[in-house]
């Protein structure tokens, strides 16, 4: 599960790359300013929690996390359950993904 959360920032990273890129070709140079400083800590979050998943280093789980949580504090999920095939399978993608990013260095 904390495979599909490296994931996800990592997709939120994305999308904010591509929003502020959209915005300043249109010359809202402010706005994808402001957006991309909204988003900042995404980056970060994911390459931390990614360190730790490939080192093992599963004591720092519930810090790393739990430092994620102000993030998405306004966000009300109403139900709390997902079908397992949407994390089953992350962690060995996660592994294989940062051992092909290690031998592409």
């Amino acid at each position: 599960m904390a495979a599909t959360v490296v994931f996800c920032l990592q997709d939120i990273a994305k999308a904010t790359r591509v929003t502020t890129t959209a915005w300043e070709k249109r010359n809202y140079f402010l706005k994808a300013d402001r957006f991309r400083l909204q988003w900042e800590w995404v980056t970060p979050a994911a390459e931390s929690l990614c360190d730790l998943i490939i080192k093992e280093q599963w004591e720092r789980l519930p810090r790393e996390l739990a430092e994620l949580a102000p993030h998405f504090s306004d966000i009300r999920v109403a139900r709390m359950s997902r079908d397992p095939s949407t994390w089953q399978g992350n962690y060995h993608r996660l592994l294989a993904q940062e051992n092909e990013s290690a031998h592409e260095a």
